[in-house]
């Protein structure tokens, strides 16, 4: 049985130039392991109550209703079609 759970993710090259230089600098075949790093990191911070951001943070208690928001981009126009590219050829 598979247990990977696979998540799509985007970000904005500009407005999150460096989050993108960060990821080009990493192992090509290891992204997916330094952002469980860093979503670890975030949770034991939110969970102790240290987190410290540059951007508005809002999570609802409600999973959910849970959402990260930035002040300066409210309308992500973005699709969620990881199931489609998923299956994308079977």
């Amino acid at each position: 049985m598979n247990t990977t759970e696979r998540k799509l993710f985007s970000y904005d090259r500009e407005e999150d130039a460096d989050i993108h230089e960060f990821i080009n600098q990493l192992p090509k075949r290891q992204h997916s392991k330094y952002i469980r790093m860093a979503l670890r990191l975030l949770k034991e911070q939110l969970d102790t109550g240290n987190v410290t951001t540059s951007r508005e943070v809002s999570l609802s208690t409600n999973p959910q209703k849970s959402s990260i928001t930035s002040k300066t981009k409210e309308n992500d126009d973005f699709e969620d079609l990881s199931d489609d590219i998923l299956n994308m050829g079977k």
